[in-house]
């Protein structure tokens, strides 16, 4: 693995990346034990975003079963570690030229850090996100913000040795709101869902939902959760079913004024009538009879589907 730093990042990176490395090869220095959280990133893509976490960050909020959140901020990933490093020394600056300065009143637009670029996907999110932190940050005196700001601060270029594949390699705050972590988690699991999906023999998109109910919302997670285990646990599921991945998910009702929480489950299994399923989950949640089976024939818009509802708790947005 190469890699080439690329702190001030414009928008056309294919160009510092070629500034990069045409005159590399005389500047390599080694790098050891630097961790790569490298299942953040997606194959699919010629260039893609990879965290780096050079030392623990921890959560904004601990991570609990009843938090609602299925996926831990810091996630425990294989790491790999990279074979050679570019100084920073040896990527050409980027200047804007000084030949016949005075005939042209055109001038090259401020760089942006890596960090920065991304942000302009999520303007208004963005500053939400960083309003909410700041407040929170005043009532018990942490750093999240400061975080959040160097999110994305530090990046560098990537290119496999064997593959040619490139990959930018960053810093992250990974933090529970912030957008372009979110991001970065929402492509690392549609990535593992598309490999699931391959392994699949039948791959089906299960949705489990329970009626409206004035209970307390923390009541209805944990019944939800017993009655889908429940199912799956039952002779006729448990014998038709090889596999699969759930996600819980949770939305507010303006027609009901109430919290709707449901699951959706890829799952592995032949054909199964939705008025077998249908019948046994109203019997175990007491009533609730909505339910939806359909065969997934894409493992793009199944990845995608499925791979949003555990990348953050919502999208925040300024009053």
């Amino acid at each position: 693995m190469i890699v080439a730093p690329c702190s001030q990042v414009p928008s056309n990176m294919w160009d510092v990346l070629g500034a990069a490395f045409s005159g590399a090869a005389s500047s390599l220095i080694a790098l050891s034990g630097a961790p790569l959280m490298a299942a953040q990133g997606s194959a699919t893509f010629p260039i893609v975003d990879v965290a780096l976490d050079f030392e623990s960050q921890g959560t904004d909020t601990p991570y609990t079963p009843d938090s609602g959140v299925n996926l831990s901020e810091t996630p425990i990933l294989p790491g790999r570690k990279f074979d050679k490093l570019i100084p920073k020394a040896a990527v050409p600056a980027l200047d804007p030229t000084s030949v016949h300065t005075e005939e042209t009143s055109v001038q090259l637009p401020s760089r942006l850090s890596y960090g920065e670029e991304l942000r302009l996907k999520y303007p208004n999110e963005w500053d939400a996100t960083a309003d909410a932190y700041s407040a929170w940050d005043s009532d018990d005196g942490g750093s999240r913000l400061d975080r959040l700001e160097e999110c994305r601060a530090y990046a560098w270029f990537a290119i496999h040795e064997t593959t040619g594949i490139v990959r930018v390699l960053s810093s992250a705050c990974h933090l529970r709101w912030c957008p372009l972590c979110a991001e970065a988690r929402a492509r690392f699991l549609a990535h593992s869902v598309r490999a699931w999906y391959k392994s699949a023999r039948a791959p089906k998109l299960l949705t489990l939902t329970l009626r409206h109910s004035d209970t307390p919302l923390q009541s209805q997670i944990d019944f939800l959760y017993e009655c889908f285990r429940k199912l799956r646990r039952s002779k006729y599921i448990s014998s038709r079913v090889r596999g699969g991945i759930w996600f819980f998910q949770i939305k507010w009702s303006k027609k009901t004024a109430a919290w709707h929480p449901h699951i959706h489950a890829l799952i592995d299994a032949d054909f199964i009538p939705q008025a077998q399923i249908k019948a046994r989950w109203a019997k175990f949640t007491k009533g609730s009879d909505v339910v939806d089976i359909r065969a997934c024939w894409s493992p793009d818009s199944a990845a995608n589907h499925v791979g949003r509802y555990a990348t953050r708790p919502g999208t925040l947005s300024s009053a």
